[in-house]
């Protein structure tokens, strides 16, 4: 059994001269040395052992012996005394001295700690009824960040990580652990499976230190999950560009962060099956054992649970949500009208100042979070990664999105004054395709790497570049030359627009618009296939877009047209399901605008022998829906007017800055075309008809 650290309340002022030796054990040696000072003490089986620092002799010689072999009643009542005017902690000099840590630390992080921990009450240090140091004790507590540290590469102070080291491993403690007795101990290892848990060191965007302590998931047991579904659903990003542009000038947007999330789902039944655990704070100490009470960060089912939990609780009778049946992070109030979307544990809601109040504070009792935020003109919020902020343009309220701090972030990995300036993303695909030699494995990683943040950032906002991320992302299996020079062009133009934002001003009823292009085999040196890409606009707020390869060879324009069409339908439709639910008021049959004469004329239905037949199957439902003239109905426009140009093409600059400014002031141009091509729209739609 490991030592455990004697707080010191339970000894008494004085002990009597003679001591008593209780274990029975005899000196090694028949040489008396002399008691310089008393480091420390610890109990071991009931017996009682001081860490001795003998006189005339260095650290390296400090040894534990038993109480018996102690011949210096003064040091013990000294050491005592010290223990007692510390308030039972025991002082960081001494526990690194006697762990060794003086050659792995600074002298001053030693001293800086110590401070931290004279001014910390007795009840911060976690203790167990059973032997043996805690994880949480400081001496076990620095020993294991500095191991943490120089296995997860993390810099800083160690004594800086400390703190959210403790701090994360009381919580989850009390909350999620039972420690075992050595008995329990002894059978669990003997019958059952006892997954390891780990703690994990996060340094969070507002300078906190934190740890995080999860369970190795791929050592769980599959007899845990009880044969149910682990999976869980995350908020549509569509959806929550949708909440911040739908309609409502005096809405409150606000966000709130769940503390510890997980830790808060429901606990597990007393029917369901016991789950055991261990925990090692660092190599070489002593594993500890224990029961898990409820869901745990790294476990396949936590986001699950915590997921039922917080859903259950919304939709409940005292709450009265209702859940969205297309959006199941979304939940919308029958009565006031409140929004809620869920974004795991970031809960982001719209309403009214009386009825966000009152979810904030029901919120607050029912779960421990963080202080509610509010989007205002003065106070930017930041949510999933991205920062919203609130402007007001001829008196109409305006939000924006941007990711200005995350863009910088990112290009700072590539020497941003090493960057050449650009005016476009990918004006050709020839510097795509220019060098096929083969990247080094470094290049090829650090390729791969920055590819897959930029598609994280098209996804997110950054329209602007799904075409280029998505020829780039075509050559992620084996990127050469020719891919990291257009890779190098894209970083270039990303390096001059990092405070590119979409959002709109808000307005009292809710305008719909949506686009679909298609570029038949425009990129044959990488593949024949064709380029889908659509946009769909809620209030000139672009809430969701597509830029991506068609799965299949088009034989012809029309049939890459068509292709694009029906995906962007399909979207469209999504969005105005998950609108409805949100409480906007929906028209159907929906508008969708083409540049293409085939697309325009099969949606019609006005062409049935036409050269594209062969190509669908007119009995599939999702042809007949597209077709269906009560849920979409086609507009054709001139290419020029087609915004979905930006996601489907290669533009010059002077191309790609006009079909942006287009598609970034889209209420103004399509007034302006409405005016111009007003006569062609009504010769179509009166054909339509």
């Amino acid at each position: 059994m490991a030592p455990t650290i004697d707080d010191g309340y339970d000894t008494p002022d004085d002990l009597p001269d003679e001591m008593v030796d209780t274990d029975g054990s005899e000196s090694d040696c028949d040489d008396e040395f002399e008691v310089e000072q008393i480091l420390n003490r610890r109990t071991i089986k009931g017996k009682t052992q001081y860490l001795i620092r003998w006189k005339g002799y260095s650290r390296k010689h400090d040894s534990w012996e038993p109480s018996s072999s102690v011949s210096s009643p003064k040091s013990v009542r000294d050491y005592n005394k010290k223990l007692r005017s510390a308030h039972g902690c025991v002082t960081l000099a001494d526990a690194l001295h006697r762990d060794g840590y003086e050659s792995v630390l600074e002298y001053d992080t030693c001293h800086q700690f110590s401070a931290y921990l004279a001014s910390q009450p007795m009840g911060n240090l976690s203790r167990s009824n059973h032997e043996g140091l805690q994880p949480s004790d400081p001496g076990e507590a620095m020993k294991a960040v500095v191991e943490l540290q120089r296995k997860q590469k993390v810099s800083g102070n160690p004594a800086e990580w400390v703190q959210g080291y403790t701090d994360e491993f009381n919580s989850v403690s009390k909350l999620r652990l039972r420690e075992l007795s050595p008995e329990e101990a002894a059978r669990v290892r003997a019958e059952e499976l006892v997954p390891r848990l780990r703690m994990i060191l996060e340094a969070k965007r507002d300078g906190r230190k934190k740890g995080r302590l999860i369970l190795q998931g791929f050592l769980e047991p599959r007899s845990w999950d009880g044969g149910v579904a682990t999976d869980s659903p995350v908020a549509y990003m569509g959806t929550i560009r949708a909440l911040l542009a739908k309609s409502g000038k005096s809405d409150v947007i606000s966000q709130r962060d769940v503390s510890v999330a997980f830790l808060q789902s429901t606990e597990y039944a007393a029917d369901e099956p016991k789950r055991y655990v261990s925990y090692a704070a660092y190599k070489g100490a002593q594993e500890r054992m224990y029961e898990l009470l409820g869901p745990l960060y790294g476990q396949r089912s936590a986001s699950r649970r915590w997921y039922e939990t917080f859903a259950g609780w919304l939709t409940s009778k005292e709450m009265g949500f209702i859940q969205g049946r297309n959006e199941p992070c979304l939940f919308r109030h029958p009565e006031t009208g409140l929004v809620v979307v869920l974004y795991v544990d970031d809960v982001l809601s719209r309403g009214s100042e009386h009825d966000t109040d009152a979810f904030h504070l029901a919120l607050g009792k029912r779960f421990k979070c963080k202080p509610e935020e509010r989007l205002a003109v003065d106070h930017q919020l930041d949510f999933l990664g991205f920062t919203l902020t609130k402007s007001f343009v001829n008196d109409s309220p305006a939000i924006y999105i941007d990711q200005e701090e995350s863009m910088i972030s990112f290009l700072s990995k590539f020497e941003r004054k090493q960057l050449k300036p650009r005016a476009c993303p990918m004006p050709t695909n020839s510097l795509l395709h220019s060098d096929a030699s083969p990247l080094s494995e470094n290049a090829t990683a650090l390729y791969k790497h920055a590819v897959g943040t930029l598609n994280y950032f098209s996804k997110c906002i950054r329209f602007d570049i799904a075409h280029a991320v998505s020829r780039l992302s075509s050559k992620m299996s084996c990127p050469d030359v020719g891919s990291w020079k257009s890779l190098m062009h894209l970083l270039g133009y990303l390096n001059v627009t990092t405070d590119f934002r979409i959002g709109g001003v808000i307005g009292d009823t809710d305008d719909f618009a949506f686009y679909a292009d298609s570029d038949h085999a425009g990129d044959k040196l990488s593949s024949s296939r064709s380029q889908t890409g659509y946009i769909l606009f809620l209030n000139e707020f672009p809430v969701e877009w597509c830029s991506r390869k068609q799965p299949l060879t088009s034989t012809s324009p029309a049939e890459a047209e068509i292709y694009a069409m029906k995906e962007a339908v399909q979207s469209a439709r999504l969005l105005q399901w998950v609108a409805e639910e949100m409480g906007m008021v929906v028209d159907w049959p929906f508008t969708i605008y083409t540049d293409s004469s085939q697309a325009h004329s099969f949606q019609h239905n006005t062409c049935p022998n036409s050269k594209i037949r062969g190509c669908f199957d007119l009995r599939d439902k999702c042809v007949q829906e597209l077709r269906d003239k009560g849920v979409v109905k086609s507009v054709k426009i001139p290419r020029d007017l087609n915004v979905a140009d930006l996601l489907t093409h290669c533009l010059p600059k002077s191309k790609f800055s006009e079909i942006l400014e287009r598609a970034r002031n889209l209420r103004y141009y399509n007034c302006t075309a409405a005016c111009v091509f007003k006569h062609v729209y009504t010769v179509q739609l009166h054909s339509s008809t």
